[in-house]
């Protein structure tokens, strides 16, 4: 067994304790730091920022920092580890799960910035260009995803789904994570929803949010082909811009984007007229 093999294998057993000790403090209301100050090689265990639940970079000697995360329940953990593992399998940027134990996953930490806040330094700077193509990948990514055994705009969706969901690590590579409600289900909504969030980046509803929007877009149909048109997207974003007016508590949200709603559906009538031309050809 190579070097490089040991080690996986025993991040793989650490990653298994980790969950198990996880699970443990969670059941028996014991203090994490002491849960799992008993795994070999701890170094330090740090309690991160987030909106979806408990989550932790533990360092662990000799096998780099994991990431650990208590979802709100085990089918959620369950899910997000099947549909990781799926990705991954297929070679779409994720990050594999090392374990699952009752609500709790572990996966490597990965100490990347969200395609968030990727695009708040490119924008800072007025490096349009640079959020466009951020824009562009992030795209190209969920089409991946969405091309994993779709049918006529229905297959792989992430649901839950805004810029933070996206990771850009050091050497540019990209992946996607918390697809704890991911599933199956209408994929113009879905790719509506990162239309929405990327039109609402600060400043929202610009011309360079559109200019961004556009080039998602083309990004996505390029990479998807015809899996679905834009009519379909056009529809798939005022679906996602009445839910996140809800979910956000902003009602002017659908009045807001009107505008770029309008756009879409003169694209599609443009590019219904091209293929009716060239059929006539």
């Amino acid at each position: 067994m190579t070097d490089r093999n040991k080690t996986s294998e025993k991040k793989q057993g650490l990653a298994g304790q980790a969950a198990r000790q996880c699970a443990l403090a969670i059941r028996e209301g014991i203090e994490m730091e002491v849960a799992m100050g008993s795994l070999p090689g701890f170094v330090g265990l740090i309690q991160l920022e987030s909106s979806k639940g408990l989550c932790y970079k533990l360092d662990l000697s000799g096998v780099g920092p994991l990431f650990v995360k208590v979802l709100e329940d085990e089918g959620k953990a369950e899910n997000e580890a099947s549909l990781s593992s799926r990705l991954a399998g297929l070679g779409i940027g994720c990050p594999v799960p090392l374990a699952v134990e009752g609500r709790v996953l572990v996966r490597d930490y990965l100490g990347a910035a969200t395609a968030a806040e990727e695009l708040d330094l490119a924008l800072k700077w007025g490096d349009v260009a640079s959020a466009s193509r951020l824009c562009k990948r992030v795209a190209e990514l969920l089409a991946d995803i969405h091309m994993v055994d779709s049918s006529c705009g229905h297959g792989m969706v992430v649901n839950d789904l805004n810029l933070k969901n996206f990771l850009v690590s050091s050497n540019c590579s990209l992946s996607i994570i918390d697809l704890a409600e991911a599933g199956y289900g209408d994929q113009p909504k879905d790719l509506g929803a990162l239309m929405v969030h990327i039109l609402t980046h600060r400043p929202e509803f610009t011309d360079i949010s559109a200019a961004m929007a556009d080039s998602a877009l083309d990004s996505y149909f390029t990479k998807a082909g015809k899996l679905w048109d834009v009519t379909e997207a056009s529809a798939g974003l005022e679906e996602a811009l009445a839910d996140a007016s809800i979910r956000r508590a902003r009602p002017e949200l659908p009045g807001l984007a009107s505008w770029y709603v309008s756009h879409l559906k003169e694209r599609a009538e443009a590019t219904t007229r091209r293929s009716h031309h060239g059929a006539e050809d």
